[in-house]
């Protein structure tokens, strides 16, 4: 895993008792950004990690910081991204004391002062909480991550591997675990090489640009290209924890082999842990049976205003996109084709809300280019405050509210759980906030997808905070 070229900064921090010191250190280096809210830390450090692929940092104290913190820290560990989380010593029984026990399946997030420790679970794309007492320790983390070898495959199980795949239609499934593995070229040249088609978890996308002939698409519950895996013999999952979204369409009658350093949350063939470049470099010598199977068109459209919006968002805009949780995550899944990791990042397992600012900002403090957050009325109120980091900080991020004045999702499981609707009316008006006491421009537009695309074509060319809210009816969106 590369951490060198941002040195895991900048670093995303709220002021706190117990890391003043590293806090003025990283101020100094003119290397922090200040964040209103410590979860907001968390999520902004997981949006510049994923938009790089890169390793990335938050600088909270220790007890009431690491607490509200782990909101996002939950988050990273759910999608599996490398975020390390800087505090002070963790008391576990005396003043303000706190254990961080959160999991998300299965990964418990590792509390230690040691540098190796932290760039082990970093390497397997794990947050990882570490004590710090001056800045100088995250270089130290950097360095160890640099230095990380990669594991090869144990040499029984790759030879189970080859043995199944020999004379099989085989398919590779690109997970998350490839997006931080830099496996891009290799794995579209042995897909050429080896006549293997590609298909793509949600976290695998644009880690080979979906317009490749070779890439077929994404799989599972919001997927387009399951019809591949019917007639395959063979899947070979590459850093996908094969969740029950992800496999809800793979036949019964299909091998499947697990790679990488999670464990697969489904029955698979051969599991094999090991770093992803070194198992391909041993995949070249496989041989399946090759076959070019016809490649699908591509997402299928909705027949929604929000759709139509959304998707005059996604092809006007030309740098990173950030996607909030709720009605506009399957809108923006299915709006398009993505092309790079860093085009579309979406929360995909947690799914907090109010994902999308947060995660925005950091994206724009390490990607020298405008960022779109896409989000809804109840999320875009939920991470308000973060405007004010926004503005402070000078960052492009042009925030598009979609706006029908409800918690759309919420309404929605109402209306199918208990036959009424309560409590889910939202107020956006919030004009004045951002004008008056913050100076960012608010534009509000009908919902015509023409508009919407002049629009934000505008905006991105002139690289300033706005707000965007585009007024749309209430609809009935895919559920997650």
């Amino acid at each position: 895993m590369k951490a060198s070229g941002y040195r895991m900064r900048p670093v995303f921090s709220v002021p706190g008792g117990d890391v003043i010191g590293p806090y003025t250190d990283f101020h100094r280096e003119g290397n922090l950004v200040r964040t209103v809210r410590d979860d907001t830390a968390a999520l902004a450090a997981q949006g510049a990690a994923e938009a790089t692929v890169e390793p990335a940092s938050v600088l909270v104290t220790g007890g009431p910081g690491l607490g509200a913190a782990l909101h996002g820290i939950a988050s990273a560990a759910a999608d599996r991204v490398p975020v390390l989380v800087m505090t002070g010593s963790v008391d576990e029984t005396g003043f303000q004391a706190l254990k961080p026990s959160i999991t998300s399946d299965g990964v418990k997030p590792r509390v230690t002062e040691d540098p190796e420790e932290a760039a082990v679970d970093l390497v397997r794309c794990r947050p990882v909480v570490f004590e710090t007492s001056g800045s100088d320790d995250l270089d130290t983390v950097v360095e160890a991550v640099e230095e990380s070898p990669g594991e090869g495959p144990d040499p029984k199980s790759m030879s189970d591997v080859l043995d199944l795949v020999e004379g099989s239609r085989t398919v590779f499934l690109i997970g998350g675990g490839c997006r931080w593995a830099g496996v891009s070229e290799i794995l579209e040249e042995l897909s050429k090489n080896l006549g293997v088609p590609m298909v793509e978890s949600l976290r695998g996308r644009g880690v080979v640009p979906e317009h490749s002939p070779f890439n077929h698409g994404m799989i599972g519950v919001r997927g387009w290209a399951d019809g591949l895996l019917e007639e395959a013999d063979v899947v070979v999952a590459l850093g996908a924890r094969l969740t029950e979204r992800t496999v809800a369409n793979i036949p019964d009658d299909v091998s499947l082999v697990h790679v990488g350093y999670e464990r697969p949350l489904t029955d698979v063939d051969v599991s094999i842990t090991c770093d992803l470049v070194e198992f391909l470099k041993a995949f070249e010598d496989a041989d399946p049976d090759p076959w070019e199977p016809e490649k699908p068109e591509g997402p299928p459209e909705l027949d929604t205003v929000t759709f139509d919006i959304v998707k005059a968002a996604r092809k006007a805009w030309i740098g990173p996109t950030v996607v909030d949780s709720g009605q506009v995550t399957a809108t923006a899944i299915l709006a398009g084709e993505v092309s790079t990791p860093w085009e579309l990042v979406v929360p995909s397992r947690y799914c907090p809300v109010g994902f999308s600012l947060p995660a925005a900002l950091g994206v724009a403090s390490r990607v020298p280019e405008p960022v779109l957050a896409i989000m809804g009325d109840h999320a875009f109120l939920y991470s308000l405050s973060e405007w004010v980091t926004v503005a402070e900080e000078e960052l492009p991020v042009v925030g598009l509210v979609v706006r029908n004045g409800e918690m759309g999702f919420v309404r929605q499981f109402q209306e199918a759980e208990v036959g009424e609707v309560r409590g889910v009316d939202v107020d956006c008006d919030v004009e004045g906030f951002l004008e008056r006491d913050l100076g960012i421009e608010v534009v509000e537009l009908e919902a015509d997808g023409d508009e919407v695309y002049r629009t934000l074509r505008e905006l991105e060319m002139k690289k300033e905070p706005k707000v965007v809210f585009v007024d749309v009816p209430r609809e009935d969106l895919p559920l997650p």
